[in-house]
């Protein structure tokens, strides 16, 4: 007889409910490293923002296969540039698409997948475009 199917589950939602916290002391570090990078003046990258005029294309694409929507923006002010795509249904099974899920894994800061109040899928795309310049 042959294998008819392999499963694996685990469950670690109960830690969702059990994470340590930060310590006072270290979230007043933590802020005030924030403030003094933001008190840095900044300049754009020129390669960073070409590189997230690209990413912005890409998930436009990604937006109008999937009929959902998209907002990007460059802060100057808080020196952020960040990429919001939101679809009922995202599916990176295209070869173009999977293609733009790699590239924004090597050049972004950070991806956060969650969903909204209306279930819809969000991804949030934080990327690099300003560099501090040294005092």
């Amino acid at each position: 007889m042959g294998q008819k199917k392999k499963v694996f589950t685990k469950d670690y939602t109960d830690g969702l409910l059990n994470e340590p916290e930060l310590a006072q002391e270290d979230w007043e570090e933590l802020i005030h490293r924030a403030e003094a990078l933001q008190r840095l003046p900044h300049i754009v990258n020129p390669l960073a923002a070409a590189r997230f005029d690209k990413a912005v294309k890409a998930c436009d694409a990604i937006a109008k296969e999937f009929s959902g929507r998209i907002k990007a923006a460059v802060d100057f002010e808080t020196y952020e540039a960040t990429i919001v795509l939101e679809c009922a249904y995202i599916e990176f099974r295209h070869h173009e698409f999977m293609e733009t899920l790699a590239a924004l894994s090597l050049i972004s800061q950070n991806i956060q997948i969650t969903s909204t109040p209306s279930e819809l899928f969000r991804l949030d795309i934080s990327m690099p475009y300003f560099v501090p310049l040294p005092s």
